[in-house]
């Protein structure tokens, strides 16, 4: 069998020839990403539809990007091992800044709201609208780069826009 084959039957979905079209391999993550929140989305309806409501609380929500190293205009996000790098240097972030990162990243271009990002990333702890902004501010004032990506829409919550240049790695 072909190597290709072999990956397939391993559990892999999908594979790229070497070498990698950065344009196809991003169009390929966006494209799980969405297929995966429409397979979450029909199982939260199927299961409203059988009479079997779930709080938002008991489902499985990600929080972090599929893929292991996110760059965003020279900040490296190193998802599995919890490390943000900018110009190679390590940053000091806390664990709930670095979710919050991994947060935006993973749900770009969607308008989060301070009741959805404190029930996702803070677990729902009682935690006030206020300190979550300023967990936010405190993440732009280490990461000021990102800034221009992150928007608070007024009343709303927080929406990020990734550059068109974004490297996602898997």
């Amino acid at each position: 069998t072909s190597t290709q084959e072999q990956h397939l039957k391993g559990g892999i979905d999908d594979t790229f020839p070497v070498p990698v079209d950065p344009k196809l391999l991003v169009a390929k993550i966006e494209a799980t990403f969405h297929r995966d929140t429409i397979i979450a989305m029909k199982a939260k309806n199927s299961n409203a539809s059988n009479g079997q409501v779930q709080s938002s609380s008991q489902q499985e929500v990600p929080v972090k990007p599929k893929a292991d190293r996110v760059v965003i205009d020279g900040i490296e996000v190193h998802v599995n091992d919890y490390l943000i790098k900018k110009d190679g240097q390590i940053l000091s972030v806390t664990p709930t800044q670095f979710r919050l990162l991994t947060t935006f990243i993973t749900y770009h271009d969607q308008l989060l709201s301070r009741d959805w990002l404190r029930e996702h990333v803070w677990q729902n702890s009682d935690i006030s609208p206020r300190s979550i902004d300023a967990q936010i501010s405190k993440l732009k004032k280490i990461l000021p780069d990102i800034d221009r990506y992150l928007t608070n829409v007024y009343g709303k919550g927080y929406i990020m826009t990734l550059p068109a240049d974004h490297n996602i790695a898997a």
